[in-house]
């Protein structure tokens, strides 16, 4: 398990305690001092402890913590025992310590939370999963022997270099892309039966990993097609007419696939609700469109998918 040393001035408090926990979820052991020192311990040794201990150290800089004697102790130490050093300008300050000069910050002044942990975690799961990529094929190599029995799962919660779910992506993303088709052309059975293929793939994965896309652009759009859709949904079951809702429901999913595509690499944030939500809704798409397939259309899903739709999309724009 991935190390990570966190060093911080006590003013910017809230945003270390968010991190540490964020990272913490992605599986990663952090050590910050207000979790890892304890009454009784010596201070002093419990910091050199953390150090010798991590392989990344990440440094908050502000102009307090600039100023902390014990933060400039420790990205000092860390310099002096190779450890890789991750700068993170929360606040702006006028001048760089002559020791961080040569390393490239990650900037977190007016940018969203969720982009600045992405970063983070790009560094650090990315290094990560390289390493574990060489000794998976080391061991391939020496053990050709060894089949997994669980193809479709690790194909489905596949990796990219960045350490994310490049693999859970794909259906989510063929998903809006086939449902996008389905909104603003007509489409023939064979499509219909891929996108329910689609969608019940990507309902396993939100149930396998419980996690959903990080970006908040993916939630803002995401939870705008969840309520056309329903609304879609709403005026076929009622025989309502709304103009130009399922041009506008089929925009959204086209644009759906194009936050996913260009954020395909970006870390996924631990929300077992919304995901749970997600994936029934999924699921109740999947079923219609079997349905259709084999019979005439069914109105029988129409009710589950519009209140599916609904209580997705709040849940969705809650995690803003």
């Amino acid at each position: 398990m991935t190390q990570v040393f966190l060093s911080y001035s006590r003013t910017d408090m809230d945003f270390v305690q968010r991190l540490a926990a964020d990272l913490q979820n992605e599986g990663l052991d952090v050590w910050w001092d207000l979790s890892d020192i304890q009454g009784s311990d010596v201070w002093e040794m419990k910091i050199e402890d953390g150090l010798r201990n991590c392989e990344y150290f990440i440094v908050v800089l502000t102009p307090a913590s600039l100023e902390s004697r014990w933060v400039r102790r420790e990205y000092l130490s860390a310099d002096n025992r190779g450890i890789r050093i991750i700068p993170l300008r929360l606040k702006p300050y006028v001048e760089t310590p002559l020791t961080l000069r040569d390393i490239q910050p990650i900037e977190a002044i007016g940018r969203d939370y969720y982009d600045v942990l992405s970063d983070v975690l790009g560094i650090v799961k990315g290094d990560n999963a390289r390493d574990e990529r060489i000794a998976s094929q080391n061991s391939s190599t020496s053990h050709p022997e060894k089949v997994s029995r669980n193809k479709f799962i690790e194909l489905l919660l596949a990796k990219g270099t960045s350490g994310v779910d490049v693999g859970g992506s794909l259906p989510l993303i063929a998903f809006f892309l086939l449902m996008s088709f389905e909104l603003l052309a007509p489409t023939d059975d064979a499509l219909r039966a891929l996108l329910g293929v689609s969608s019940a793939l990507a309902g396993i994965f939100f149930l396998l990993r419980k996690s959903i896309p990080m970006t908040s652009l993916f939630r803002i759009a995401g939870s705008v097609f969840l309520l056309a859709y329903g609304l879609v949904d709403y005026s076929d079951y009622y025989g309502a007419n709304i103009p130009f809702i399922e041009i506008f429901a089929g925009g959204t999913a086209a644009f759906v696939t194009g936050v996913l595509l260009f954020n395909i690499q970006k870390p996924r944030k631990p929300v077992y609700i919304s995901a749970f939500s997600l994936a029934i809704f999924l699921f109740f798409i999947a079923a219609r469109m079997y349905s259709n397939y084999i019979e005439d259309y069914d109105l029988q899903y129409e009710l589950p998918i519009m209140f599916t739709s609904v209580i997705t999309a709040i849940l969705l724009w809650r995690e803003l």
